[in-house]
């Protein structure tokens, strides 16, 4: 990245740098750049790894843990109004 680089990239963060903090951060950035660089070639020795990584699903199945209703009479019982199977609140409107 060179110093027109990072002068655009200020105006669009709307940031106000001086001279020196734009020399400053065009070496800084340059730098970070350079080492996500380093980290793609990295990732590409193990391609087949990250891939596998990202087939497998992490997530619970999506059963339902408890059968429909059975906590319903108690949940009923603690509301402070209700109305058959259903809580009774305020009107919000």
């Amino acid at each position: 990245m060179n110093e027109d680089g990072v002068r655009k990239l200020a105006k669009l963060s709307r940031l106000e740098l001086t001279d020196a903090e734009i020399t400053k951060y065009t070496s800084e950035i340059s730098d970070i750049l350079a080492y996500f660089d380093s980290l793609k070639t990295a990732a590409g020795d193990n391609q087949s790894v990250i891939e596998s990584a990202a087939e497998r699903n992490v997530m619970r199945a999506d059963i339902p843990s408890d059968t429909t209703g059975v906590h319903t009479a108690d949940l009923l019982a603690s509301a402070p109004q209700s109305d058959a199977d259903f809580v009774k609140v305020k009107n919000i409107l």
